[in-house]
C-alpha cells in the first residue's frame, strides 16, 4: 500500500499518476469505503513491492494547482 485514501477522488488523481507512469496499481476498498465512510481506512493505493518506492516518490511530488495550457 503507497496510499490511503478518504476522498475517491484523490484516490483516482494518484491512481491516474501512477498509471501514467507505468506503474501497475489497484484501488482496493474502494466500494467498502463508499458505503461506510465511517467505517473503512479509506481507499488503499496498492501497487506491486518492487514498484512501491518508486509509486511513493512520484505520489510525493507536488500536483500543482492549475496547469497552463497553451
Amino acid at each position: 500500500m503507497v496510499g490511503r485514501y478518504r476522498d475517491s477522488g484523490e484516490a483516482m488523481i494518484a491512481k491516474s499518476m501512477l498509471d501514467s507512469a507505468g506503474i501497475e496499481c489497484f484501488l482496493g476498498d474502494e466500494n467498502l469505503a463508499r458505503l461506510y465512510s465511517n467505517l473503512a481506512d479509506g481507499i488503499k493505493l496498492m501497487v506491486r513491492e518492487e514498484d512501491a518506492d518508486t509509486a511513493r516518490k512520484l505520489l510525493e511530488e507536488n500536483i500543482p494547482e492549475k496547469f497552463d495550457m497553451e
